[in-house]
């Protein structure tokens, strides 16, 4: 677990760097968006769970096969996204008449990824509660992957909105499977699958705040 630890030390480290970078950038812009806002929390729930990981496995130089509050921040991140993307700008992107259907319908594929992804969670030797706090973390993920996935391919409104975050959305896209494939191999002791998920967090924690910054603050919701 010591090579996790690490890793979970420079998912922590790259997510504060993204974070400050956000909260600087945001008090520079005198127009502010909300939705860039949310994210830039978003990063920093994520900052300082991985912190709280990091600097429990440095003590009792063992993962916390358990229930801990680092948990509760990979809930909270994971709400930061899908509240911005449902509140703040889904209504912007889609009318909600059957022309974007289709769109609608393509985008349950990420939920269904992440859902077939706990399958493994579940025929696994874990506690009970590790299962259930899991089940409600991927219940979380399941919401804000499909807005991720629908904003991703959802054609461009007449500003340009959806378009300026695309790229943000596919990172979170993909810091969302690779958080599940992280819990997979936690679950499993699955060292290789663990070190390629997390390390593919660290370097999306540090992208997502400078790629959603060059759109999301191009105009204020």
């Amino acid at each position: 677990m010591s090579t996790y630890l690490y890793f979970n030390a420079a998912i922590s480290l790259l997510s504060f760097i993204g974070f400050i970078y956000g909260i600087v950038t945001a008090i520079k812009k005198k127009n502010k968006a909300l939705y860039y806002i949310m994210i830039v929390a978003s990063v920093g729930t994520t900052a300082f769970s991985r912190l709280y990981e990091a600097v429990y496995m440095w003590i009792a130089e063992e993962y916390f096969d358990g229930f801990h509050i680092g948990l509760i921040g990979n809930v909270a991140s994971f709400l930061f996204i899908f509240t911005a993307n449902f509140g703040a700008m889904d209504s912007l992107g889609d009318d909600k008449t059957p022309r974007f259907r289709k769109y609608r319908i393509i985008a349950l594929a990420a939920p269904a990824a992440v859902a077939l992804l706990y399958v493994p969670i579940i025929l696994s030797d874990a506690v009970v509660l590790i299962k259930i706090s899991y089940g409600v973390i991927y219940l979380v993920m399941m919401f804000s992957s499909y807005y991720n996935l629908k904003h991703l391919i959802l054609p461009d409104v007449d500003y340009g909105i959806i378009k300026c975050i695309k790229g943000y959305n596919l990172i979170m896209l993909c810091f969302t499977l690779l958080f599940a494939l992280e819990r997979i191999a936690l679950v499993h002791d699955l060292d290789p699958l663990l070190y390629i998920a997390s390390g593919g967090m660290a370097i999306a924690s540090f992208l997502t705040i400078p790629v959603l910054k060059r759109g999301a603050l191009k105009w204020t919701i």
